[in-house]
């Protein structure tokens, strides 16, 4: 992927907000406590009193603060995940500027206080797009894009108020989810327009999760919950058709298909490095390594799935397309332009060419052939079938006795659960596997691991024990008793957990697309399993 350097505008609610309704919370909280504080000094304060007396309040208010927001979910970094929001992984990637206007809560229709009323704070869209229209002359840079990832509030809200009724039908919930789908269409319109104007180069319209991709959903019958979905997805096709009339009349509005790549998530966890059940939630404690949790609480993802949406949006950002398939689909890439595929359940088969492809098998047995640009590919769930080509590919078993095949780039072969061959191609390869006592068990495995005519390295990511017996007795033994036959490999180097895969892999420069898509495993909290 390029590095850009450009701006990034984002628009939206929790799932993006880093910091920013933090921030405004305590501005306000500071406004009420500092003319109490001047008071006490008296009459006559001197400015260096009423200095201390303002830093005195900003001290206070972001105590208080911190308070209010962690009772109510938000994690260390200000945000309602354990880590970061999409926006920031994706600036990660692009090497752009991510510049934060969401609000946590926020709607994208009417307006909303949430300090109070009459506090003067508006956190809905809005708001944010007049807070941006604000910013001084000159501030948006040529070829800034901006990013509208919103409504999912609306709809809730919409929805639940149809189900509140007395007697509410479903009559009331599709008359109700009809109404907030025109308006979220027409509000987001209206926005693209005026960032446009704004000098925004390119807007991205971002499609909204199915509300079953969230755990707290589950409390919901499943009529319900299935018309919820129809709505949703029901948006998200007319939300790319508001897109085309725009992009008719000349302005460049796109489409990032998070809720696309939330389906893929929600369809096969794993193939995303996600093995806790959706039941499971960091906030909670859960008893898994921080990038094997996919929710932080039953209503916002957690890092492992914000890192994945932050370099899909990155993906398509640099030209990248997206495609998903019906259950036992196959795709032969037409173009050899860059695409994702996310080709979900069923027994697929997918041809990539020359682009950069990302392709996620999904559950059932698939085959994928990757093509000669640098692809970055995962099996899934199921006994698969993946190939490298010219590319420096990165391929990704998954669960499933697979087998995952080199080709003649320098590839990263990762192996899975189940019993897998393995084989390197023509370059200096690496294959890297994971101690399944890591993974959430699995039992034994047998697995070959094959070099090839390159340079090969094996990397065997411990537990504590088997790392202790690799250091005093060599590879060797090890292997055995890990049931891998190895053979064609030049250096096989032990890293002693999950907790140390980063630090000993970060230098390779496929590092962070393997670790943001999920098929390597690199947690990013201090709880590890060992």
């Amino acid at each position: 992927m390029s590095m850009s350097g450009k701006q990034i505008f984002y628009f939206g609610d929790s799932l993006t907000d880093v910091g920013v309704i933090f921030g405004a919370l305590v501005q306000s909280l500071e406004a009420q406590i500092l003319p109490g504080l001047i008071a006490a000094l008296g009459p006559d304060p001197t400015p260096e009193e009423i200095a201390l007396a303002q830093q005195q309040a900003l001290f206070l208010a972001t105590q208080q603060a911190q308070a209010e927001t962690q009772a109510l979910g938000f994690g260390p970094e200000n945000a309602v995940t354990n880590e970061f929001t999409h926006a920031t992984y994706t600036g990660d990637v692009s090497g752009d500027t991510v510049l934060n206007f969401a609000n946590a809560g926020a709607r994208a229709l009417g307006t909303q206080e949430p300090f109070g009323t009459g506090t003067g704070y508006d956190s809905n869209l809005g708001a944010q797009l007049t807070r941006f229209a604000a910013l001084p002359d000159g501030a948006v840079e040529p070829n800034a894009k901006a990013v509208l990832f919103i409504g999912g509030n609306d709809f809730s809200d919409a929805i639940g108020d149809a189900l509140d009724l007395p007697g509410g039908s479903v009559l009331d919930v599709i008359a109700a989810a009809s109404g907030v789908i025109t308006s979220l269409l027409d509000a987001l319109e209206a926005a693209a327009r005026d960032l446009a104007s704004a000098g925004i180069a390119t807007v991205y319209f971002g499609t909204l999760p199915a509300g079953s991709f969230f755990p707290g959903s589950d409390e919901l019958d499943d009529f319900t919950s299935e018309l919820s979905d129809l709505a949703v997805g029901l948006y998200n096709d007319l939300l790319a058709g508001r897109a085309q009339q725009l992009r008719d009349d000349g302005l460049d509005v796109e489409m990032i298909d998070y809720g696309a790549l939330a389906s893929a998530i929600t369809e096969d966890p794993g193939g995303f490095g996600i093995i806790a059940d959706r039941s499971e939630f960091l906030i909670d404690g859960a008893p898994f390594d921080s990038d094997q949790v996919g929710f932080w609480n039953p209503i916002h993802p957690a890092e492992a799935v914000h890192q994945a949406w932050g370099a899909y949006a990155a993906y398509v950002m640099d030209g990248g397309t997206t495609a998903a398939l019906s259950d036992f689909g196959t795709l032969n890439f037409q173009t050899n332009g860059d695409n994702a595929v996310f080709a979900n359940g069923g027994a697929d088969t997918v041809v990539a060419l020359a682009g950069d492809d990302v392709v996620f098998g999904g559950t059932g047995d698939d085959r994928v052939y990757a093509g000669s640009g640098h692809d970055i590919v995962s099996g899934g769930a199921d006994d698969d079938y993946l190939r490298g080509d010219r590319g420096n590919d990165i391929l990704g078993g998954g669960c499933g006795d697979d087998t995952v095949r080199g080709g003649s780039g320098n590839d990263v072969l990762i192996d899975g659960l189940g019993s897998d061959l393995v084989k390197g191609g023509g370059g200096d390869d690496v294959i890297i596997f994971v101690e399944s006592t890591l993974e959430g068990g699995g039992g034994p495995s047998q697995d070959v691991f094959q070099g090839g005519s390159g340079n090969d390295t094996l990397y065997l990511v411990l537990d504590q024990l088997s790392f202790a017996a690799f250091e005093a007795n060599g590879a060797g033994s090890v292997l055995t008793d890990l049931g891998i036959a190895a053979s064609s490999i030049e250096e096989v180097v032990a890293i002693d957990g999950r907790g140390q895969v980063e630090e000993t892999l970060n230098g390779y420069d496929w590092f962070q697309d393997g670790d943001y898509w999920g098929l390597i495993a690199a947690p990013s909290s201090a709880e590890l399993l060992g």
